[in-house]
């Protein structure tokens, strides 16, 4: 049998994807001189979703790559060098869980 905690973070991951796609998140491409590659100097972004707003970080052109921090974890919580090195090659988009902001 699975555990309660990993169906119910599955469950989240599950919802937070599917918003995502359904903002349009996901498969929306931006030019290459739009993306920033330094992680630091990427403004927060807001999805509304029911009736919270979940934040991320959005950098890098190519295939999507979701970057989700452990349960207690922030997004500020990722190496800047290892997040601005996968947007080099990938559209790096990084959320946050904490619902802190």
């Amino acid at each position: 049998m699975i555990p309660r905690k990993i169906v119910i973070v599955s469950l989240c991951v599950f919802v937070i994807a599917s918003v995502l796609v359904s903002s349009g998140i996901i498969y929306h491409q931006k030019s290459q001189a739009d993306q920033p590659l330094d992680v630091e100097q990427v403004d927060i972004q807001m999805i509304p979703a029911w009736d919270i707003k979940i934040a991320y970080k959005e950098l890098g052109t190519g295939d999507p790559l979701l970057l989700i921090m452990g349960w207690a974890g922030t997004m500020d919580l990722w190496n800047p060098s290892v997040v601005n090195t996968l947007a080099a090659h990938y559209r790096v988009i990084m959320l946050e869980l904490t619902l802190d902001y």
